[in-house]
């Protein structure tokens, strides 16, 4: 059900309040019109409420007021009221609101939500704190509106290293692309790309000496690339080399040529220009002159 309601729902909402209000005034109080002015009319209890006791009977007639009666009874009438009134103030806002349901091609006409999935087409893979930093958006009305955008199939999340991205599900991008820009979110991850770019069948200590962290680190974090599958391990007796795999190469140039992943770290801007020349001439393209 889409909650954001138009200006002109409104009125219409609170017009119906309004005559539902009149109308329940009218029904619940008893209220006659007379020639002379209004004439209330008392409810008439049976004798065996006054036999035992819980009516006044001091009236000549045996009739009492609404506020004479037990302090049960009035609970229960008031809530009898107010039962009926959440009961029509429902049916009205089904009446407005439960036509429209949200279907694919109405899923982006509301603008937090159009946001949403701008942002995630903008920034493939972008985690959910990082979505709710770039909408400014409470994390709340963020969870509920990226649930619609994956039950309408807009949107698909994909859970790598105990991260969760998200994607356009456009076919876009294939399981090899998700996996990748999932890892390259790491910046040890691009750090370790880059210098398998630069430096083919790298082994553990050089890669640990160009990152300068140990080499359990490097060998944990290659662990995970080569369970990925888009970094093979070569092993020369007790040399191991290690080598991108071609088609993540293919789709880590793009991504480094897109986002000058190169100039993010002290050891990259060191290297920034071999690295770089690196990615033009390995994409096919020829570094400028300049």
């Amino acid at each position: 059900m889409n909650l954001f309601l138009s200006e002109s729902s409104m009125r219409r909402i609170v017009f119906h309040l309004l005559l539902l209000s009149f109308i329940l005034l009218f029904v619940c109080t008893g209220v006659q019109a007379g020639t002379g002015g209004y004439v209330v009319s008392p409810h008439v209890y049976d004798q065996d409420l006054i036999d035992q006791g819980l009516v006044d009977s001091s009236g000549a007639d045996g009739t009492c007021t609404f506020w004479e009666l037990p302090l049960w009874i009035q609970v229960a009438e008031i809530s009898g009221i107010l039962v009926a009134i959440f009961g029509m103030f429902r049916g009205i806002l089904w009446c407005h609101l439960g036509c429209r349901r949200i279907v694919k091609h109405n899923v982006l006409d509301n603008t937090v939500r159009s946001g949403i999935f701008e942002q995630i087409c903008k920034n493939p893979g972008i985690t959910f704190s990082a979505l709710a930093r770039e909408c400014n958006i409470g994390k709340g009305i963020q969870r509920y509106h990226l649930k619609i955008l994956q039950r309408e199939h807009k949107i698909i999340s994909v859970n790598k290293y105990g991260h969760t991205g998200y994607f356009e599900n456009s076919g876009k991008y294939g399981d090899v692309q998700q996996t990748v820009i999932m890892q390259l979110r790491s910046t040890t991850v691009q750090q370790i790309y880059e210098i398998l770019i630069l430096h083919p069948n790298a082994s553990r200590k050089e890669v640990a000496r160009h990152l300068g962290i140990s080499g359990s680190a490097v060998t944990w974090q290659m662990k995970r690339l080569c369970a990925d599958g888009t970094v093979s391990a070569a092993k020369s007796g007790k040399y191991v080399g290690y080598l991108i795999n071609p088609k993540a190469k293919g789709i880590i140039l793009d991504y480094l040529r897109n986002h000058q992943a190169a100039d993010t770290t002290g050891r990259a801007k060191r290297g920034s220009s071999e690295l770089q020349s690196a990615v033009l001439v390995t994409s096919g393209e020829l570094p400028s002159s300049d």
